[in-house]
């Protein structure tokens, strides 16, 4: 039985005797209210507080966009059908799949540049006060695995993260959806650099052989959360890219049953934002 089966019971009653102070209007031990929605919110036995659903927040001055090409910073999840990715707009599915966001947006600033990219990590950002957006270390105390920061000369390993597991060399959704954290196959809004046009990937999507959770058959197999830990600034001959530490989920024939960790994410992507909470 994984380690956080066992302490799981102990950290829910620990949950229950403490209020969260957010500063921003807890409704109870496990909800959080923001922008006029309650979120639901989990702490887990390694001390993290998650919100437990995708944000759903707009800041003021944005307008959520419905069309991936452009550049509105926020934009509607959708869905794939025969072939073609489609926004969904309607209340039921943002509630369930939140917003995508590219990372200005996230860090509620005008624009990331090479001039102030390393300066967000822990960033309150778009979430609520006490929050903020995740850094490359929140990561990777869930799932254990990173991708190498600059200067670095091997991957990240952390064995004692809560959802590590050392067959995967990473984590599983399934471990991270037993553990309450509410993976949600959200997809992501893929812009690669200044050059290139944003698209929702119509393919590929998971079927029976490469996705073992029901619910999940015929999502897209990859889901990116965007993270506040710079990478790198990258230059193309036609354009730039600035690269953040996201985690992110896959689906494949090898890992049925998903596989997440911390790898690098394009700042003018559209990804979903889980805020965490300040460390007491």
């Amino acid at each position: 039985m994984k380690k956080f089966c066992f302490l799981l019971a102990a950290a829910a009653l620990v949950a229950a005797c403490q209020k969260p102070s957010n500063g921003v209007g807890p409704v109870d031990d496990n909800t959080l209210s923001y922008g006029g929605v309650t979120y639901k919110t989990v702490t887990l036995s390694n001390g993290q507080t998650w919100m437990a659903e995708p944000l759903r927040y707009v800041p003021e001055g944005k307008t959520v966009s419905d069309d991936p090409a452009a550049a509105a910073g926020i934009w509607y999840p959708y869905e794939v059908s025969s072939g073609v990715a489609k926004a969904l707009k309607d209340e039921a599915s943002v509630a369930k799949y939140g917003y995508l966001y590219d990372a200005a947006s996230a860090f509620g600033v005008k624009e990331v540049t090479p001039a102030n990219f390393k300066t967000f990590e822990g960033t309150r950002g778009i979430c609520p006060e006490g929050w903020h957006i995740p850094t490359r270390a929140d990561f990777v105390k869930l799932c254990g695995f990173s991708l190498k920061a600059e200067g670095e000369s091997a991957p990240l390993v952390d064995e004692t993260a809560l959802f590590y597991d050392a067959d995967l060399n990473g984590a599983s959704v399934v471990d991270f959806n037993e553990g309450n954290w509410n993976f949600i196959p959200t997809g992501y809004m893929n812009r690669t650099a200044t050059d290139k046009t944003g698209s929702y990937p119509a393919a590929p999507l998971t079927t029976d052989e490469t996705c073992s959770i029901p619910e999940f058959v015929g999502k897209p197999t990859m889901t990116y959360f965007i993270g506040s830990t710079a990478y790198q600034h990258r230059l193309t001959s036609t354009g730039e890219n600035i690269q953040f530490f996201d985690m992110y989920g896959m689906f494949v024939k090898t890992f049925p049953a998903g596989k997440i960790t911390v790898g690098y994410g394009n700042y003018l992507s559209g990804y979903s934002v889980r805020c965490i909470k300040d460390a007491q």
